[in-house]
């Protein structure tokens, strides 16, 4: 067996974990959404996007990552870059609808000096040439502590959105380091990205939250002995592509359509509880896996206070995770998930990083989103069908029926409703909203061959908050692009409507 490229420095490090938890107090009445006339979404996007923006990055040559994973208006974002060649360049992008060219460049800058902090093969484990790299073998926490190479000091007037800093130099190298930018004005949607799911998946290095790990085994369990129990948000992307660019087709699509919206990282969403004030709604964007005790309590406390809630993807808030400081104290750069309790070192059994119906947390999600991932992929995408209950406001315009059904929409991963009768151990003492309506009633079967339904639902909570689920990881690719589908978008401009973003 051909041995895997090794870290030049290696050093153990033993973390003690703390959680970084902030009180969740009662989310005030959202204010009205800016008028249109007002909007600086729709304002930004009247200005020349540039098409061709986006190249494929290549696997050497040139990396990057910022230092945090959003920053606010007026704010500095460190970033820091590696690469082999002697020059290189930084174009910073905001991504948006821009009349169909999906970002707009908004920073320039050429002729940064280049330095080689490190690089990593994909397929391999370990970084070539890292003498800041350190790495605990039992964890699998792999930190690159590289250097700021450039410091963004965020103008004051750029709108809150999703940016990314394309690095490339002349010799062809291509990289993306993407960041939020936040601001704090009120608006009728705040579209939350799931950084942290981003991140569990992420094998820059070798390592990542999953058994596809390589390198040597960890303290992991079972199926995750290769698998990071700790992964750094201070890394470079392996997969930009296929997780944070993937999530641009909703953030392009609401921007499109003209909504009112800010946008925020899961990080930020536990760091600070107040976030949702001044918002109609909170969008949870794309495959939402990963969510920490702190963004649950916020959204929950938020849906019992007025606040509607919108997942547009499926298998969201799965496990549990806690965040950690780096090494010089920067908090949330570490996300730490053991998947098993016994291996857990936090004395409190409600933050426990096992999956959310897992004793001892015991808080199964559809207490919050009404459906549950029961952990088994389909092997093709499947017909979306609409239930004999589907609300006729939702249906709208659709042209569809009960009945009718929408091919493929139904992704790999879906979510279904679990009957109070059918939970199995340790998902006791939580159960589905009362008053929950089916939208869809979907019949799959699950690539070991077992019939199972998904679900898309709609419920409003006893405090007032209204929550749409959409179950499939598939719903924004039918937003946009090749195969967009007018019934799919109508029905999420329906829901977004009747939840107060058009007012």
């Amino acid at each position: 067996m051909r041995r895997a490229p090794v870290l030049s420095a290696v050093a153990i490090i033993v973390v003690s974990v703390s959680a970084c938890y902030f009180p969740v107090g009662k989310i005030k009445p959202p204010v009205a959404p800016v008028a249109s006339n007002g909007n600086p979404i729709v304002r930004e996007n009247e200005r020349p996007g540039q098409r061709g923006w986006y190249q494929s990055s290549t696997p050497t040559g040139i990396a990057g990552y910022a230092t945090t994973t959003s920053v606010a208006v007026g704010g500095l974002l460190d970033i820091a870059v590696s690469t082999t060649a002697p020059a290189y360049s930084i174009d910073v992008y905001r991504v948006g609808w821009y009349g169909g060219a999906g970002a707009r460049r908004v920073l320039t800058v050429h002729n940064l000096r280049g330095q080689n902090y490190g690089q990593w093969q994909n397929g391999t484990f370990g970084v070539q040439s890292c003498p800041t790299c350190t790495y605990d073998i039992g964890l699998g926490l792999l930190q690159l502590n590289w250097p700021a190479t450039y410091m963004l000091k965020v103008p004051t007037d750029w709108v809150s959105g999703n940016f990314v800093a394309k690095l490339t130099t002349r010799q062809g190298a291509v990289g993306y380091v993407p960041f939020i930018v936040r601001d704090s004005r009120p608006s009728a949607l705040l579209a939350v990205m799931p950084v942290n799911t981003y991140e569990a998946y992420n094998m820059w290095g070798g390592k990542s939250l999953y058994s596809n790990s390589l390198g040597p085994l960890t303290r992991g369990v079972g199926d995750n002995v290769h698998s990071a129990l700790k992964v750094s948000f201070e890394r470079p992307y392996a997969a930009y592509e296929q997780y944070v660019k993937n999530d641009y087709k909703t953030v392009q699509f609401l921007e499109r359509e003209g909504y009112d919206v800010t946008y925020a990282g899961s990080v930020d969403l536990d760091r600070d509880a107040e976030l949702l004030r001044g918002h109609r709604i909170v969008l949870s964007v794309g495959h939402d896996e990963y969510w920490s005790l702190g963004m649950r309590n916020a959204v929950e406390s938020g849906r019992d206070h007025r606040l509607d809630v919108v997942f547009l993807g499926g298998n969201d808030i799965y496990w549990q995770v806690r965040y950690e400081p780096d090494p010089i104290g920067r908090d949330h750069e570490v996300l730490v998930c053991y998947r098993d309790a016994s291996l857990d070192p936090s004395a409190d059994s409600s933050t426990k990083t096992v999956r959310w119906v897992d004793r001892p947390v015991s808080r199964a999600q559809d207490s919050l989103t009404g459906t549950i991932y029961t952990g088994r992929v389909l092997d093709h995408p499947t017909p979306w069908v609409a239930a004999t209950t589907a609300p006729a406001w939702l249906m709208g315009s659709t042209g569809l029926r009960t009945g009718s059904s929408i091919p493929d929409l139904v992704g790999l991963e879906c979510d279904g409703v679990v009957t109070s009768s059918a939970r199995p151990y340790g998902w006791e003492s939580s159960s589905p909203p009362p008053g929950m309506v089916l939208v869809s009633d979907s019949p799959v079967v699950t690539a070991s061959g077992q019939p199972l339904v998904c679900n898309t639902i709609y419920y409003q909570a006893v405090g007032g908050g209204q929550v749409f689920s959409v179950g499939t990881w598939s719903w924004q690719d039918f937003l946009g692009g090749p195969r967009q589908n007018a019934a799919v978008v109508r029905m999420t401009e329906n829901v977004f409507t009747r939840f107060g973003a058009r007012e």
